[in-house]
This record gives structure tokens, sequence and C-alpha cells, in this order.
């Protein structure tokens, strides 16, 4: 066993090697797809390699795959679950089943609540075939992923966790490439944000924002989208018992000059950046 494991370090050495090589200046494509309610983000390198970030819920997971598909998807290099609700970590599964991923990441946050939509079966199996692989690493904030001439920046959580809430603790990721950034904020709610506004030292601004929380009243506060600035806003939701997203940070993110895309109502959204282009949207 310790033979195999030190083989698969080996070859995720190599593999990693091979996806930091790409040309630089190339485009940088980022995909909200539309799985319902929930998140899930692919991110398309300038060298055409892929990492995903969430997979919805369980539901999702057949418009997920062949969304993937569709996009002449066959390997992950980073599959990232921000937080363990199902809406995110739901079809993760399936799509270790059907994909070769190189690294698994995901914030540590202990399994440890159950109820009809994340059920102690679901969680197992996560911990197994997720967590229970040689690949697989926890992200917290200082870490950094560098993929090529992108770079992830992990802003939140701290260690140890701040929070027994799931949402307070969940993934932020700056994506940076070029001059270009881009705010992850998963399911950030504002005490989170006002935790992350504390720290002087740290930049949020960015071009565009994944709206905290899909868009719920708990989340993107006023004081945190002055401090990103997004010129774009995209609120990942579909139809939810919740009404979100609440019409108060939708007006928020307009009243900053925010234009706000909802793939509720626009669907899969993409974009596209080039450093000689810009940002400018694929739909």
């Amino acid at each position: 066993m310790r033979l195999l494991t030190q083989l698969f370090l080996i070859l995720s050495f190599f593999a990693d090697l091979a996806f930091s090589s790409e040309e630089p200046g190339g485009a940088l494509e980022l995909h909200f797809i539309d799985v319902g309610y929930g998140d899930s983000i692919l991110i398309k390198s300038p060298a055409g390699r892929y990492s995903l970030i969430d997979t919805g819920y369980p539901r999702a997971s057949e418009a997920l795959l062949n969304y993937l598909r569709e996009q002449k998807v066959d390997t992950l290099d980073y599959l990232i679950m921000t937080h363990p609700h199902p809406d995110h970590l739901g079809a993760a599964v399936e799509v270790l089943n059907n994909f070769q991923v190189h690294n698994l990441r995901d914030n540590g946050q202990s399994i440890d609540q159950f109820d009809e939509r994340l059920t102690q079966r679901m969680g197992n199996e996560y911990e197994k075939k997720f967590r229970g692989q040689p690949n697989y690493r926890t992200l917290t904030a200082g870490d950094s992923i560098k993929w090529g001439d992108i770079i992830m920046d992990i802003l939140w959580p701290p260690i140890p966790l701040p929070s027994p809430d799931w949402n307070t603790n969940s993934m932020v990721i700056m994506l940076r490439y070029g001059k270009f950034r881009a705010l992850l904020a998963a399911d950030l709610n504002q005490r989170g944000e006002k935790e992350l506004l504390k720290n002087k030292e740290l930049s949020l601004r960015a071009d565009l924002l994944k709206v905290g929380h899909h868009g719920a009243g708990d989340a993107t506060g006023p004081e945190f989208i002055k401090a990103v600035s997004p010129k774009l806003a995209v609120i990942s939701v579909g139809k939810n018992p919740w009404s979100y997203p609440s019409p108060v940070v939708i007006r928020r993110l307009q009243e900053a000059g925010v234009k706000v895309f909802r793939t509720d109502r626009d669907g899969s959204i993409k974009f596209r950046y080039h450093p000689d282009e810009g940002i400018r949207i694929m739909n």
C-alpha cells in the first residue's frame, strides 16, 4: 500500500509539471453551470485544461455530467468542494466515477449534520470516495494553487474553523489570471464577510463576483460589495423554498453598478477573459 501511495504521489508530481507548462497569454474561461439550486463552476485554463469547483445536488448529476461532456472534458486537474452542503458536493462522487481527477480538495469541515438532503449514507460515501483518496488535501486561508498561469488563492476559512455554521466556514477563492480577478464566495454569509473585511492587508477587489449563498439576504452585505467592487456578478440559483435570491441583494448590486447574471434566468453562464481583449460573456 505504501508503494502504491508513493507511486501515486510521483505521478501527481509529474502531472503538476504538465499542467504548469502552458503558454502564457491565452484565454481563460469560467462556466457557471446551471445545476438548479446549487453551485458548480467549470474553469478552462489557457492550455485547455479543466478544473471544477462544486457539483450541485445529487439530482443535478446527469445535467452536470452532460455539460462536462459537451465541453469535451475527460480529465479534471482539480475537483474542489467549498463545503459539505449537498447542493455543493452532491454530485462529487458521480464526477469521480466518470472522469479522471488528479487532485481532490475541500475545506476539511466535519460532516456531522444530516437531514433529508444530506443523508448519512451520502456523507459516508463522500468520506470514502473523496476524502479517502491519496490525492485528497484540505485547503484553508493562506493556501494557494498555482495552476499554470492561473493562481487560486484561498482567502477563507482559517484554521481552526471559526464557526459551527457551515456557510460561515465556506471556502472563498480568489482566482487570478493576468490582471483579471474573480472572487468565488461559495455560500459565505455576512458573518464570514465581516471577518474577511477585518483583514486590512487583504484585497478583495475583483472584476467578477460569484455571489455568496445563492443571493440570500444573509450574504453580500454593502461593505463587502464596496470592498470587492465587481463589474459583474453571478448568482447560482434555482427554484427553492427560501425565495432566493433576495430582492435586497439584487438591489444592492445594481445600485453599485454591477451587472447581475442568474443561472435560474440565464442558464449556464460562460465568460472568457483574454489579456488582450478583457472579459466578455460567451453565451
